[in-house]
């Protein structure tokens, strides 16, 4: 089979990883893939691909000329499916149903009435929102990453899958907050921090939060100086160094099917979670390692301390916890699940 995915961008963020997992998860088939990019690669992604059996074509933007290259290739390598992620190949994706014989399907990783409302500013979140929808009309399949976010009960889920990942653990005498993921304000970064002065201030052992990711608050952010507060910047794995006694948070306001908090878990970390759909449909496939909590500082103190022992150390099932995540949400798990999707069509 010949698959194209097609991409805004291949850059470390969740649908790119989404299609990294994907294809490094192939790597034993004789599947051909081909991964086409409008805006091209940012900070050398593509070596993270552990495939050879992959081509990676940066394209000359979004426009008239790229979209009758892409039509081309696919006519050119008889590409059987081809599986846009994002509003851009969505939209290109559509426009090629007239004209190609390739069997389309796209990935849908948020909830786009929501995303798009909250990312832009009115008029242009609401035509977003309707070119994307119009978009998916003319693709044969759609699939979601989140139960949260289809539109009804016969959707397809697919939930994102990835290997496990191997963490480096340092010496540290304090508990630990690590925060991966962009700095932007449906992120909640503002309340993470607020939490976390809240709860130094009632608490008797130090805890330290670790931020690594970049986005228009970093600036802001790191001119304040604020105490038990590192930040990294973009850092490619930050699971090369954690500090021991360790917990992933994610306050985020709404997401699609996190990678980090995934990413986390798979490395063997707990993670507290805010209380939004996705996060209450990780905790009901895997119910030890992972806390929730309310948009407070004392429900975030409680989420916290339920991680913790009384002799200060994180402490959870993680044989249970890593048997439960290979279950739902291993790489091999949504490999078969994508490759008999793509046999459907």
């Amino acid at each position: 089979m010949k698959i194209l995915y097609l991409l805004p961008l291949l850059k470390n963020t969740g649908p790119s990883n989404v299609v990294v997992s994907l294809v490094n998860g192939m790597k034993n088939t004789n599947h051909k893939i081909i991964i086409c990019t409008f805006l091209g690669v940012e900070d050398n992604y593509q070596d993270i691909f552990s495939n050879s059996n992959v081509t990676i074509i940066e394209l000359s933007g979004f426009n008239l000329k790229s979209w009758v290259a892409l039509w081309k290739l696919i006519k050119k390598e008889k590409v059987d499916v081809l599986h846009s992620h994002g509003l851009l190949p969505d939209l290109a994706s559509a426009a090629l149903s007239l004209v190609s014989t390739a069997k389309n399907i796209s990935t849908v990783h948020c909830n786009l009435r929501d995303n798009y409302k909250n990312e832009y500013q009115y008029p242009k979140g609401f035509i977003y929102y309707r070119l994307h929808k119009l978009a998916l009309f003319f693709i044969k399949k759609i699939t979601y990453v989140s139960t949260s976010i289809t539109s009804s009960s016969s959707d397809t889920v697919i939930y994102n899958g990835i290997s496990k990942k191997e963490s480096t653990i340092i010496t540290s005498d304090t508990i630990n907050l690590i925060y991966a993921g962009r700095l932007i304000p449906s992120k909640n970064i503002a309340f993470l921090l607020d939490c976390l002065s809240y709860i130094n201030s009632h608490t008797d052992k130090k805890i330290i939060l670790h931020v690594y990711g970049d986005g228009e608050m970093l600036p802001f952010l790191t001119k304040q100086a604020l105490p038990n507060v590192i930040f990294y910047g973009f850092v490619k794995n930050y699971l090369k160094s954690i500090p021991e006694n360790a917990i992933m948070i994610n306050p985020s306001l709404f997401e699609g099917m996190p990678m980090a908090v995934l990413e986390a878990l798979s490395a063997g970390m707990p993670v507290a979670l805010s209380k939004i759909p996705p996060h209450h449909e990780i905790n009901n496939n895997i119910n030890c390692g992972i806390a929730l909590f309310d948009n407070t500082p004392q429900s975030f103190q409680s989420a916290i301390q339920s991680l913790i022992n009384n002799d200060g150390q994180i402490d959870f099932n993680k044989s249970q916890m890593a048997d439960q995540f290979a279950c739902k949400f291993s790489d091999t798990s949504m490999v078969n699940q994508y490759l008999t999707a793509y046999s459907s069509l």
